[in-house]
């Protein structure tokens, strides 16, 4: 904690993680004999990947994390929101044209995970949907879309983040609206689209 400034907040996320590990690789003593202990186990699931704390490297873990996601089972909502907040915050680290943005609010519950203020009237707001049906994604954003057009939304754009799509890239429904799936790429472009209209 005294190294990373961000793990005060998903310390209890870290604790239940290693309390996991610990328990698929027990006796393993180092490093090495845990990724063998993975590469021993493959229906564990587990990856190793060395992490030095520089953003790139918690992308990747935030990568990782996010594939596992969809094959295991449920996670808690804490735990899934801070990711994606996470995953915002290094898109926009790692970003050159996005270092303009910055941070608004976060919300501890409900779909609404972000506000960030992107040099618009009205903040950009990023939500997570975990449970929408393949058939509803769209409209989701037409809804989203139709929301904002109002005088009285609080929101200029909207990033969608769908836990259970699988898209090959953002899809850019409205100048206002976007869906992505959980990886880093997709939420990275579609800020970059939304922040420039």
């Amino acid at each position: 904690m005294r190294r990373f400034a961000d793990a005060p907040q998903a310390l209890d996320a870290f604790l239940e993680s290693m309390t996991w590990l610990d328990a698929a690789c027990f006796g393993a003593s180092s490093p090495g004999e845990v990724a063998q202990a993975c590469r021993t186990h493959p229906e564990w699931q587990l990856h190793c990947s060395p992490y030095d704390g520089t953003d790139e490297a918690t992308a990747t873990l935030g990568e990782l994390f996010f594939r596992s996601l969809k094959k295991a089972t449920p996670m808690s909502e804490p735990l899934v929101r801070g990711c994606v907040i996470e995953t915002v915050r290094v898109a926009i680290k790692t970003n050159p044209a996005l270092a303009h943005i910055q941070m608004n609010a976060t919300y501890a519950s409900g779909v609404n995970v972000c506000s960030l203020a992107a040099g618009l009237d009205r903040p950009l707001l990023v939500t997570f949907l975990e449970h929408v049906a393949s058939t509803d994604i769209i409209w989701r954003g037409v809804l989203a879309h139709q929301r904002m057009r109002k005088t009285t939304c609080e929101w200029s754009r909207c990033l969608l983040v769908m836990a259970n799509a699988t898209l090959s890239a953002p899809s850019f429904l409205t100048p206002k609206a976007v869906i992505t799936d959980l990886s880093l790429d997709q939420i990275g472009a579609a800020l970059m689209h939304l922040a420039r209209r």
